[in-house]
């Protein structure tokens, strides 16, 4: 219906979820993410292109001769999984033929990561007889646009600060861990 409102400039993202933390709060297994994501894009790519009914039987769901009762307002929807620096995301974007989102690149290394991600995308789609368009490719970066030049400083400044707050808890944490593995040898 979203894509009918939109006369088909809708765009459906999709991702296996970064934080193990979301996982946990929706009682998923983070390290299953990955997998359930790849099994639903396929339905979900099959649904949208309409060809046949979709059946797909897993231990998450199930579909038995699905179809949509509305299909996208045109042929050629825009469906985009997120990727970070690991290979899952590429590896379904070039499986199911659709478009990435590269939402890490906001570091040197991350941005030298770029080419090896299209890469595993590329491959993944010769592999599985798809095609991946460069047009179809965003990245993605945080950005923060404000009023005056004195609001960006200030909320630049928070910005850095709460970055900083959180990489000091992160180490905090990693430091009780070891501390935590250590006494119980």
């Amino acid at each position: 219906m979203l894509s009918h409102l939109t006369r088909g400039r809708a765009l459906f993202g999709a991702g296996p979820g970064a934080l193990p933390s979301d996982s946990w709060q929706m009682g998923l297994d983070p390290l299953e993410n990955r997998t359930v994501m790849d099994i639903a894009l396929g339905a979900i790519v099959g649904l949208l292109e309409g060809r046949e009914p979709v059946t797909v039987e897993n231990k998450w769901f199930t579909l038995k001769d699905a179809r949509l009762q509305l299909l996208p307002f045109r042929r050629e929807f825009d469906l985009r999984v997120a990727a970070m620096t690991l290979s899952a995301g590429p590896q379904a974007c070039g499986k199911h033929g659709i478009g990435m989102l590269s939402v890490a690149a906001t570091s040197t290394a991350a941005f030298d990561a770029l080419k090896g991600a299209w890469g595993i995308a590329e491959n993944a789609a010769d592999e599985f007889g798809r095609t991946v368009d460069r047009s179809k490719w965003a990245v993605v970066a945080p950005m923060h646009i404000a009023e005056t030049a004195s609001a960006q400083g200030c909320r630049t400044r928070h910005a850095r600060a709460a970055a900083l707050l959180q990489k000091n808890r992160a180490a905090a944490h990693r430091c009780r861990r070891r501390q935590r593995a250590r006494s119980n040898r």
